[in-house]
């Protein structure tokens, strides 16, 4: 009774403290799960943000390389007036504007000034219309020296090389010595701008135009020469004044630009950094606060699992294995009495009534078992019984293919009669003469009519007749030719039948009349398919029977040239009482059979190739070597 009121007690909150128990549970680890995946989301956006600034950090950097690499070829430019270096500052700052547009389009932009970003944007600008202005003023330093200076140059050192005759030509050789000095220091002054050779060049055309003055005779070419020695003087200084003018904006102006463009880089860089370093101590924050979130979560999960675990022991767990060593004991057959838990109201009392249910039918197991035994006995009777069905569907061709030959016999022995009867009475000699050619051919076509309903007979009796189910060498070239044989009148007016058969053969263990019912089946399913294609006119289809020895295995080979396997039919073709064919002309049971026998049976192989309207093609892997050589087949069938 008190077993009695304390499962009463708990009748009704078993499933109901085990469902809030693992509730409980539950909701806790999905908390677990639901931290976790909302740390992992939040350091996984804070780690693509660290990971983006430290991306426009590099681009800083890059920034700042490329404002170095952009003065040295100014100066360069500067220097030399080369084309490439021109080039390359204009590439340099279509790189710089690139990258600061990266910066500016980047989460730099939340960070940084924005002020500080619009005046780099300002600054390279500047730089560029500066430089714009350094390009023109290095193009008119270079036509001046180039052209200018040079023509001048020209013009004056032909005048005063004429002009140094004998007599009073030596102040014009003395002034075309000066003026070669001063043309000397002003290439010098092109090439190293300094403002002593601005004064030597001075000096030295100063010279030239006193050793002019000197000169009383000379006239008007005198005077010419002394004009271009002043134009020359003249555009000298012009090209000092540009060549003083662009370098002052690449040494001052430029150059105070880049360490400008530096300065803001360096300032955006350092913001950068800061955040980034903040945005770390905030990742580590949040990574020790998720972490004993965590730790505490999972503590109390620990904690009702234990609580959850005592509960269900102490109410559930021994009326639990009570009933489960009940169970057991009736899986096994052993009798009981009483089923512990009758009369709980709870689950384990509807568990105690299905163990009752249990109990009651477990006698019926014995029938069941019975039921199953007998449904054996029935496959192997319908195994047969399709066997019998092939022999009945053959049966009518068979009669004819015996008919023919015996209708041979029967005429042969009339004409032997007649003509023994002719011999033995007549006179004739030239009507025995050619009784004599006659005879001896009919004779033989007498004895090999027999010979073919011999052989007919005999492949027949090899598949039916029923003999030890035990597996044996079986000669598979037999096997096939007696298949071919008992079937022919069913492909004859279909096919030809081309037999590639290799000679000796080795004998796998097998049973000869199975194995002739599985190659019987295939040939009268290719002749049907080669039927179907070919109506009633077309040309005969072919039929390819292959065998060939392998290294472990013999393998048939069955192809056809018939209408093929549709390829949403192939996978079910083996499928036990699946056919394409009409109601009563096939049972769909033939290739399930053939497939039971070679695999299930002699653990071969046997599958099918297909492509529709071209034909099928059915390949039989036998191995040499039963996996047990001494098993005995529940079927019977074997040529005697």
């Amino acid at each position: 009774m008190a077993d009695q009121s304390q499962e009463s007690g708990f009748a009704l909150s078993v499933s109901g403290k085990i469902g809030a128990g693992f509730a409980i549970v539950l909701v806790l680890h999905l908390s677990i799960v639901a931290l976790g995946h909302y740390g992992l989301a939040r350091a996984e956006a804070d780690r693509a943000a660290q990971e983006r600034l430290r991306t426009q950090v590099e681009t800083l950097y890059q920034l700042d390389h490329a404002v170095g690499e952009l003065q040295r070829n100014v100066l360069l430019y500067a220097f030399s007036g080369y084309r490439g270096p021109e080039h390359r500052v204009v590439e340099l700052q279509d790189e710089l504007g690139r990258l600061l547009k990266s910066v500016k389009s980047g989460p730099a932009n939340a960070v940084v000034d924005p002020e500080v970003l619009t005046l780099m944007v300002s600054g390279l600008k500047t730089h560029r219309e500066i430089f714009a202005s350094v390009v023109t003023d290095r193009a008119l330093r270079r036509t001046l020296v180039d052209e200018e200076l040079a023509g001048l140059a020209e013009q004056l050192e032909q005048s005063l090389a004429a002009a140094a005759a004998p007599g009073e030509g030596e102040p014009f050789a003395a002034a075309l010595s000066a003026f070669k000095s001063a043309q000397l220091k002003a290439m010098q002054f092109v090439h190293s701008p300094d403002s002593v050779r601005v004064h030597a060049v001075k000096q030295s055309v100063a010279e030239c135009a006193a050793q002019l003055g000197r000169v009383t005779a000379a006239g008007a070419d005198r005077d010419r020469m002394i004009a271009l020695l002043a134009k020359y003087e003249s555009a000298f200084l012009r090209m000092v004044q540009v060549t003083r003018g662009y370098l002052h904006l690449v040494n001052v102006v430029l150059a105070g630009e880049a360490e400008e463009f530096r300065r803001l880089a360096e300032t955006v860089r350092s913001q950068c950094l800061s955040h980034a370093d903040q945005l770390s101590m905030h990742m580590a924050d949040q990574s020790s606060r998720f972490r004993q979130a965590n730790n505490f979560i999972s503590a109390m999960t620990i904690v009702l699992g234990v609580f959850a675990s005592w509960l269900i022991g102490r109410n559930v767990a021994s009326s639990l294995n009570a009933i489960t060593a009940t169970l057991v004991n009736l899986s096994k057959g052993v009798r009981c009495r009483h089923i512990p838990g009758i009369g709980r109201r709870d689950e384990l009392g509807r568990m105690a009534a299905a163990a009752q249910v249990f109990k009651d039918k477990a006698e019926q197991t014995e029938i069941l078992l019975a039921e199953v035994t007998r449904m054996k006995d029935l496959e192997r009777r319908l195994a047969h019984a399709q066997k019998m069905e092939s022999v009945g569907q053959l049966a009518a061709g068979i009669a004819h293919e015996i008919n023919t030959p015996l209708q041979c016999v029967t005429n042969n022995i009339e004409y032997l009669r007649r003509e023994m009867d002719a011999v033995l009475g007549a006179s004739n000699p030239q009507h025995a003469r050619a009784s004599e050619s006659e005879i001896p051919e009919a004779i033989d076509e007498a004895s090999e009519a027999v010979q073919r309903v011999v052989e007919i007979v005999h492949a027949m009796r090899c598949m039916s007749h029923p003999g030890a189910s035990e597996l044996a060498p079986t000669d598979v070239n037999q096997t096939i030719e007696n298949a071919v044989k008992i079937s022919r009148n069913h492909w004859k007016e279909h096919a030809e039948v081309k037999l590639d058969l290799q000679a000796e053969l080795p004998q796998p263990m097998a049973v000869s009349s199975e194995l002739n019912q599985v190659v019987l089946n295939l040939v009268v399913n290719a002749a049907d398919a080669i039927g179907e294609k070919r109506g009633e006119r077309g040309p005969l289809g072919q039929i390819t029977i292959t065998t060939r020895a392998e290294s472990r295995h013999v393998s048939i080979e069955v192809a056809d040239s018939g209408a093929g396997i549709p390829a949403e039919v192939l996978p079910k073709v083996f499928d036990p009482f699946f056919t394409t064919k009409e109601i009563g002309v096939g049972s769909g049971q033939g290739l399930a059979l053939a497939y039971n026998a070679v695999v299930n049976r002699l653990g071969g192989t046997l599958d099918v190739d297909s492509v529709e309207g071209q034909g099928a093609a059915f390949h039989i892997r036998i191995p040499l070597q039963s996996r047990d050589t001494h098993a005995v087949l529940d079927h019977e069938a074997v040529c005697i």
